[in-house]
């Protein structure tokens, strides 16, 4: 459940800034899913042959009813589609109502903005 009244995760992705109601133990999930990720890029740069690679899906549903809230929040990302996680970009798509935004950014920025609303987040 996407909390209406939680500190804010700001995602810069490209030239916009999305502020997205979060909680702790929301980002610490996300976190973890975002090194499995990363572990998989690291097993994929030592791999002696092709193979395909689990994708990363992460979902976590709002409360329609709340103030302030969203409806949905998904984080995607498709290793087999990228040479490494230097290059790796995350789709990221926000339901708020009746409307959807889903755009594409970089998994190093990604990871970056996620790194500093641990460090802040109480």
């Amino acid at each position: 459940m996407l909390p209406a009244g939680a500190a804010k995760l700001m995602l810069h992705v490209g030239e916009t800034t999305i502020g997205v109601p979060f909680s702790r133990a929301q980002a610490d999930q996300l976190d973890s899913a975002i090194k499995q990720l990363l572990t998989t890029f690291a097993e994929k740069q030592k791999a002696e042959r092709p193979r395909r690679w689990e994708m990363m899906e992460v979902r976590f549903k709002g409360d329609p009813a709340a103030a302030g809230g969203i409806d949905l929040l998904e984080v995607f990302c498709n290793p087999n589609a990228h040479a490494t996680a230097f290059e790796a970009k995350l789709l990221v798509t926000i339901k708020a109502g009746d409307v959807s935004v889903t755009t594409e950014g970089r998994l190093s920025a990604f990871k970056a903005d996620l790194d500093n609303y641990l460090a802040t987040a109480p």
